[in-house]
């Protein structure tokens, strides 16, 4: 994994929002913008792994709450796969 993100990081097709709404809360963290890093999670959950599939709801990813209760929060992420080498001993 090389990043993830969770939280409400911007306003798209899941969140329609009236332009003089968006004027009004538009600076406040918790409205839009509100994310945080779960690199760490994601992290245990799927690097060194030849497969990796997180579904959502996440009981780990619902314990974050970035955002106001009632606004739904995704998942961000990014990874580069490696080849691995196997050793024998």
């Amino acid at each position: 994994m090389t990043s993830a993100r969770w939280g409400r990081m911007e306003a798209n097709r899941c969140l329609e929002i009236h332009p003089n709404v968006l004027a009004a809360l538009g600076h406040d963290p918790l409205f839009l913008g509100c994310s945080r890093d779960v690199l760490s999670l994601m992290d245990s959950k799927c690097s060194g792994r030849s497969e990796c599939e997180i579904d959502i709801p996440d009981p780990d990813l619902d314990q974050v709450k970035p955002c106001y209760q009632d606004l739904k929060s995704y998942l961000t992420a990014s990874y580069s796969c490696v080849k691995g080498t196997v050793f024998s001993i």
